[in-house]
């Protein structure tokens, strides 16, 4: 079934390395794939799709120069393993798992209200409705609280990529800072303890563009031979 919209991660896009490598007809193409793959009776497989079918529905004119440019771009997507080719089809890399496994915001409260609730009463056939007032007070506290995620289950970049999709830019600025820096953490505690720590110099930041930042970033990491930091960003961003 064809979705009505899809969610498009918006910093990942601005700070994934595979897409910096694309020029601006390629990365046409890719938005198209996505939109494509959105629309499919099957979402993330686009069947019977030919390289130039995706190059004139991306606005790429075959009479230009761009057009040969961008020739072999289904090739250069697979390489770079964001999509798979089979036969006719072409298949978008984890695209459903994406769609599935990322809330927006409006998802996210929909489902801790439908948890509230479930949680808020207890039904009986012989006493009706009761309280659960213990239950109430846990939702409560894990409200404003990290969820413990079990050794096995956590995954540092998946959780990376969540929060770039946060409504919050101080958020959003951090988890780009931490992509561009190729951090991982072993465990939701630590990822925890370092965001405190970087929350003064991300809301320091929050008034400048993404295009700003991303470039004081992509400087200091090709540039500094010291070990920068979010600070870093703010005290040279004026600058660079």
């Amino acid at each position: 079934m064809a979705l009505p919209w899809f969610k498009f991660y918006g910093g990942e896009y601005l700070s994934d390395p595979k897409i910096f490598g694309l020029n601006s007809g390629q990365r046409s193409c890719w938005i198209t794939l996505l939109c494509l793959a959105s629309q499919s009776t099957t979402p993330g497989i686009i069947p019977h799709l030919t390289e130039q079918q995706l190059m004139l529905a991306s606005g790429l004119d075959f009479q230009s120069e761009e057009w040969d440019v961008v020739v072999g771009v289904l090739t250069k997507f697979e390489a770079l393993e964001m999509i798979e080719l089979n036969d006719d089809e072409v298949i978008i890399s984890h695209f459903q798992k994406r769609q599935a496994g990322y809330l927006t915001e409006a998802e996210k409260k929909a489902k801790y209200r439908a948890k509230y609730n479930q949680e808020r009463t207890l039904s009986t056939p012989d006493e009706g409705t009761v309280s659960t007032p213990n239950r109430i007070d846990k939702i409560r506290e894990d409200k404003n609280t990290l969820q413990p995620v079990a050794a096995e289950d956590w995954d540092s970049e998946k959780y990376i990529a969540y929060m770039q999709g946060d409504s919050r830019p101080f958020i959003q600025i951090i988890s780009v800072y931490w992509r561009v820096k190729g951090i991982n953490f072993p465990t939701k505690s630590a990822m925890s303890a370092t965001l405190k720590r970087e929350l003064r110099a991300a809301k320091a930041l929050e008034g400048y563009p993404a295009t700003q930042i991303m470039k004081t970033m992509d400087y200091l990491q090709a540039k500094a031979e010291y070990k920068w930091t979010l600070e870093t960003v703010a005290k040279f961003i004026n600058e660079v």
